[in-house]
């Protein structure tokens, strides 16, 4: 995902000073910065939060499972790919220097190994180390980097857009079928109805509700269409002028339409 977080567990928590919490992000896209997140081909930084993860601190099961958590704060470009930087500077909370990777350290160091796998990325770090050197990091200070790649715009983004234009360009509204179930009305002031009833939209889904991927690899629509509740509210306001917008409010998980309207005394 272009805004998904990078995640490393060196089994110990890092000093909070290294660490960015939120308004502290420019020092994350400074030349040389301790913990960085930078394209591999442009060299430029993307703002990050960095954190640990406090999830389940009182379970003993959980020691030394508690991974540095970076946040990219802006999204990364599809389909490219980023290194996470973190220098040699970095200090547990202890003050003592944090695990290493003899992988890295062979990659960063020019050690030649007999492993096919390592041999074959060291023509990528070579060029990146390039890239960062000129953005103020020396490649003997960094204590680990990786690399991963984005997903591709269509990769994201194609399933959601088909079924969209599928919905818009080839579904007649008419078809929806849907059932009025009950009609409340004046509840309040502000509302003139709550209408509450079912809807049988365009279905994506198959019976174990998973994604029906076509030959194209893209969801493709399903003759079946499952029916679910619908909770509709019209303001008073309604009745002196027409023309208002729709607004689509999806609930929580667990959750239902009535509560989303009823929350707040609104």
């Amino acid at each position: 995902s272009p805004v998904g977080p990078a995640l490393v567990n060196f089994g110990v928590d890092i000093d909070e000073r290294f660490l960015s919490g939120s308004g502290a992000q420019e020092e994350t896209v400074a030349d040389g910065a301790v913990i960085a997140l930078v394209n591999a081909e442009t060299g430029e930084s993307v703002p990050i939060l960095t954190e640990m993860d406090q999830a389940q601190r009182t379970w003993s099961d959980y020691d030394a499972h508690h991974p540095l958590i970076i946040r990219p704060l802006a999204p990364m470009d599809f389909g490219a790919r980023y290194f996470v930087v973190l220098g040699s500077e970095l200090r547990d909370v202890d003050g003592n220097e944090l695990p290493g990777s003899e992988v890295f350290e062979a990659l960063r160091d020019g050690v030649i190994t007999t492993d096919d796998t390592i041999e074959s990325m060291r023509s990528r770090y070579d060029a990146f180390f390039e890239v960062i050197e000129a953005r103020g990091w020396s490649r003997g200070d960094l204590h680990l980097a990786w690399e991963f790649q984005v997903a591709s715009e269509h990769q994201v983004l194609g399933p959601i857009r088909t079924m969209r234009d599928h919905v818009i360009d080839d579904v007649d509204p008419a078809s929806v079928e849907y059932v009025i179930e009950s009609v409340e009305v004046d509840p309040n002031d502000s509302v003139a109805y709550v209408i509450e009833g079912t809807f049988a939209p365009p279905n994506f889904l198959l019976e174990d509700n998973t994604l029906a991927i076509g030959d194209d690899g893209l969801p493709s629509a399903q003759k079946d269409r499952p029916s679910y509740d619908f909770t509709m509210t019209v303001p008073a306001v309604a009745r002196d002028r027409g023309d208002l917008s729709l607004i689509l409010v999806g609930h929580g998980i667990f959750g239902t339409g009535v509560s989303m309207i009823g929350s707040g005394g609104g």
